[in-house]
């Protein structure tokens, strides 16, 4: 079967409810729909204090944030001969001015004009002084920023340290800037501060793959950020992985550059740049929560050459357009009170380490397995396919090793697919072996994907201890869907609270030549008895009652069987020879699909025991299809779409070309079954010709 198929299955079992869309949360993010915006980022252009007063705020009015800047690297030398201070970070409690305009924190926080504005404030690391806040050696930096932080309880921050991770200009050593980030996190979070969130960014020229190189560890961030310049693809990585992590987005730095306000056509700059970016704005609105506009005159500061003069306040016909856009209800400035749409003041709470997507319980089933199928390796995904079994039971049982986690943990080293059936244990032993089981295949390999134990219940449950019932062949004499029911509802119960949820039953094969050795398991020679009877076997095993407060059996159903002619009757799944033309063979069950399946919930269907003239019945281009194939979540169903290739029972744990490629999705082509077909023991024991499908 196709492994998003398995994936179904395998997703039930962590019993979580399902939601179907994914819900974007992070600390002092506002609502869905809602956009905060900043303005920045020295001084001078964005005005508001005591020593500046012509910039974005007086000019065009209070944001619903202010972006600043500053550097943990003392002592550094930039390209601008400008060398940082000794002792303290750069810009935060005295003015500093590094070649970009003047740079004061704390004369933002003592304005009373920005008081309901919140704070954003990236810290650069340049010259590699990432090594050294890693390594302890800039602590006292770290301890200055906490103070301050400690002493302004009344103004929420965004931290974004390292500002932009991948600048080719920071020159961040992959492994120090995760260090340095947790360093600066961990000091915040040891003094318990409610008051702040920390922002993962990039620039513009993210590549893929660079999030999850630097990526410090989501429980080390609530919101993911980036620049955005205006190119086609600006960023695309960090959108993808916010929407991949579930954290809501920060346009950190965006501004038209290379434009001149004071010399370029005011109009064509907004049809341009400013369209573009709230339609990016738009189109992302999923994830994105704020934005900073950066209202510079970039030429008249030494560090930007060729940047351009981006004062919206220059430009009157900008100025006008950027009004009316920020009056829609979806942006949020000083006079929508911030604080209160972002949730602050908030009490501190403990971080708590992200959900992969395949975890997270609002995820839809697709996305979960999507997600899931993305982060296994081959290895796994074989795993996964594969089932485990020993013949020897009561060896297995004497010597003990297989109730340990380590039992497994040799055996199934990539995780397993399934674990075979145990019948002689009793109810204290399989509580044991399925406390090992899932201790170790869902705390103790790499994705935690817990293994599915499957079983016997052709007439009861097939183990020590527990109930067994009449024959199927027999009880179905009865002709009595409600006492078939309420047979398999009582097999159901038993299974599932002996750690089991997938039984192998009921067997819809028509019985026409007692010569097959699973007769006995049959409901009988009659299509539409036996799709009534496995119809209501199926319904028992998918809806039990919800007080029993755990997940229903899965159960194995056919719609279409081949008659089993065997040529050795001591096996019950030989290979067949049956001509194609001879419809003798080929039997439709009245109602099986459309009651097993679309209608009641069997989860695995398993085509036919045996393989037709070499062939595999789960590998022809005839074999079991259906509309829908419901899966199990808790006490509820949900559909899933159609698969063409149901799926193949290989009791020899035997994987040939052609069922490896019904198992991955890909299917078969007619070279494919011809190759496995000529190349089958017996044709070559024969010294038959080789055929060609088609």
């Amino acid at each position: 079967m196709k492994l998003r198929t398995l994936f179904y299955l395998l997703l039930s079992l962590f019993a979580f409810v399902i939601a179907e869309a994914q819900e974007i949360t992070g600390r002092f993010a506002p609502p869905a729909g809602k956009v905060l915006v900043f303005a920045g980022q020295d001084n001078e252009s964005v005005g508001g204090t005591e020593t500046y007063q012509n910039g974005y705020v007086e000019n065009i009015g209070i944001p619903g944030g202010i972006t600043h800047y500053v550097y943990f690297s003392e002592g550094w030398t930039n390209a601008f001969d400008r060398t940082f201070p000794i002792g303290e970070v750069a810009g935060l409690n005295k003015e500093t001015e590094w070649a970009s305009g003047p740079m004061h924190q704390k004369a933002y926080l003592d304005s009373p004009t920005l008081d309901p504005c919140v704070m954003h404030l990236s810290i650069a690391m340049e010259g590699n002084n990432e090594d050294k806040v890693a390594d302890g050696s800039f602590d006292h930096l770290i301890a200055e920023l906490v103070t301050f932080i400690k002493e302004h309880p009344d103004h929420p921050f965004l931290i974004r340290p390292g500002y932009e991770f991948d600048g080719s200009w920071n020159k961040y050593d992959p492994e120090n800037f995760k260090k340095a980030f947790r360093r600066i996190v961990d000091a915040l979070r040891a003094e318990k501060l409610p008051n702040f969130a920390m922002v993962f960014a990039s620039s513009s020229d993210v590549k893929p793959g660079q999030f999850e190189e630097y990526d410090p560890g989501g429980e080390y961030y609530e919101w993911v950020g980036y620049s955005w310049w205006g190119g086609e693809k600006d960023a695309q990585p960090a959108l993808d992985y916010a929407r991949k992590v579930g954290k809501p987005v920060f346009i950190a730095e965006a501004t038209p550059r290379g434009h001149f306000f004071d010399e370029e056509d005011h109009e064509e700059i907004w049809n341009g740049w400013f369209t573009k970016f709230f339609n990016h704005i738009d189109e992302n609105i999923d994830v994105i929560r704020a934005v900073s506009y950066i209202n510079a005159d970039w030429d008249s500061q030494d560090m930007w050459d060729g940047w351009g003069q981006t004062k919206i306040e220059t430009a009157p016909y900008i100025k006008k357009r950027w009004l009316e856009k920020l009056a829609e209800p979806r942006f949020i400035n000083a006079a929508d009170e911030p604080f209160k749409q972002i949730g602050f003041p908030a009490e501190y709470a403990e971080p708590k380490k992200p959900v992969a997507p395949y975890n997270n319980a609002t995820l839809s089933v697709e996305m979960r397995v999507a997600d899931l199928l993305g982060r296994m390796t081959i290895e796994e995904k074989v795993g996964q396919i594969t089932g485990w079994w020993h013949y020897d039971e009561r060896k297995m049982q004497e010597e003990g090793k297989i109730f340990t986690p380590e039992f497994f943990a040799e055996k199934c080293p990539n995780g397993i697919g399934e674990l075979g059936p145990l019948h002689n244990l009793s109810i204290e032993e399989d509580a044991k072996l399925y406390a090992a089981v899932q201790t170790y295949f869902r705390k103790q390999t790499r994705l935690g994907i817990p293994a599915i134990l499957h079983d016997e219940a052709a007439h009861g449950f097939m183990k020590f201890e527990a109930n067994s019932f009449p024959a199927p062949v027999g009880i179905a004499c009865s002709w009595n869907p409600k006492l078939i029911t309420e047979v398999y509802t009582k097999a159901a119960q038993e299974a599932r609270s002996r750690g089991v949820s997938h039984v192998l039953s009921p067997v819809v094969d028509v019985s026409r030549d007692l010569r097959w050795g699973r007769v006995d398991e049959t409901l009988g020679e009659d299509p539409f008895l036996v799709g009534r009877l496995g119809a209501a076997s199926v319904i028992s095993a998918s809806f039990c009652e919800p007080a029993l407060r755990f997940q229903c059996v899965a159960r194995c159903a056919a719609d279409r069987t081949c008659v089993n002619v065997q040529r050795s009757l001591r096996r019950r799944s030989a290979d067949t020879d049956i001509a194609r033309r001879t419809n003798r063979y080929s039997v439709k069950i009245t109602g099986t699909k459309e009651h097993i399946v679309s209608g009641l919930g069997a989860s695995v269907i398993i085509p036919v025991f045996s393989p037709r003239n070499h062939v595999s019945c789960a590998c022809t281009k005839t074999n079991f299809t259906c509309d829908r194939i419901a899966c199990l979540k808790l006490n509820q169903r949900c559909d899933a779409p159609a698969s063409n290739s149901i799926g193949i029972v290989d009791r020899e744990r035997r994987i040939d070309l052609c069922n490896i490629k019904c198992c991955s999705g890909a299917g078969c082509s007619d070279t494919d079954i011809a190759r496995s077909v000529n190349s089958h023991p017996l044709r070559v024991a024969r010294n038959e010709p080789n055929i060609v499908r088609g």
